[in-house]
């Protein structure tokens, strides 16, 4: 099957069952069914089913290298590198514990060696079509941000630089039923060392970016606290010292599947306005645990 026609088959739909994040007071959401969800990928890493996804790039950049051989002369040329476009997948409530585990490994670790998988498109009956195999490094991992107002489901998004990529035809393979376990928005539970009872009001937390080059770095985290809770941490920037933090993220049935322990942590900027107070923290590390 051609790369366009697969490309095509992985970007319909969609999901409403992605990874979710959750409030201070995890809240109840409507029940989402599996034909609800729209789950058009299956992923599997190094042999194993590692949930269902949504899928974009991959495909091959063309190249304008050399020709292979110059007219008159004898020695050919080596042909071109092949590229990439980067892999993106997001996904969450269908993800297998194997998932979780290679994310954990390289916020842990610093280091990827790559990992091989194999992306499987499928109709809207669930009957898999056009598979593609990879091997590739995450280069990135962006949490999604989470808001108390908003239960709409949030997507976990991972970016993975590809080493290779090929197609390899319609699939066989007997796939597991697509999820029906729902994370909303609005489930969350923020903790700080030493600040635990005000950081748990928080109504909102941006998303957080692990950038992966030399090193894992993290981009910023913001909190949106209500501005009674601005003195706390405006007494904790003068202190000037480092504190850890958790970020627990339930599902709808306000069970605890993963959280992010921070460490490292220090207020950058502390601002109060309308009611509601703005805290940015550094993050210096994270690390992932899978809690159900």
């Amino acid at each position: 099957m051609e790369r366009r026609s697969f490309l095509t088959l992985l970007a319909a739909g969609v999901g409403t069952g992605w990874l979710a994040a959750c409030t201070s007071q995890p809240r109840l959401a409507a029940p989402a069914s599996a034909a609800s969800h729209g789950f058009q990928t299956a992923f599997f890493l190094e042999g194993q089913f590692a949930g269902w996804v949504q899928a974009s790039g991959g495909s091959q950049i063309a190249t304008r290298g050399m020709p292979d051989f110059v007219p008159g002369h004898p020695a050919r040329l080596p042909p071109a590198p092949r590229r990439f476009r980067d892999l993106i997948l997001e996904g969450g409530a269908g993800m297998a514990p194997e998932f979780y585990a290679w994310l954990a490994e390289s916020l842990a670790s610093g280091e990827d060696e790559g990992r091989s998988g194999v992306l499987t498109g499928t109709d809207a009956a669930g009957r898999p079509m056009a598979t593609e195999s990879w091997r590739g490094r995450i280069a990135q991992i962006e949490f999604p941000s989470l808001s108390r107002d908003d239960c709409s489901p949030a997507r976990l998004r991972v970016r993975i630089a590809l080493a290779e990529a090929r197609p390899e035809g319609v699939s066989k393979a007997v796939l597991p039923p697509r999820p029906t376990r729902s994370w909303p928005r609005c489930n969350f539970r923020m903790g700080i060392t030493g600040l635990d009872s005000v950081a748990g009001t928080a109504t909102s937390v941006s998303a957080l970016t692990c950038t992966r080059a030399r090193q894992v770095s993290f981009g910023p985290l913001v909190l949106t606290v209500p501005a009674s809770a601005a003195a706390a941490f405006s007494t904790w920037r003068s202190a000037g010292d480092v504190r850890r933090g958790r970020l627990t993220f339930f599902d709808a049935q306000e069970q605890p599947v993963v959280a992010l322990a921070l460490s490292a942590l220090t207020p950058t900027s502390v601002s109060a306005a309308g009611g509601e107070a703005r805290i940015q923290l550094a993050v210096g590390d994270a690390s992932l645990a899978v809690t159900g």
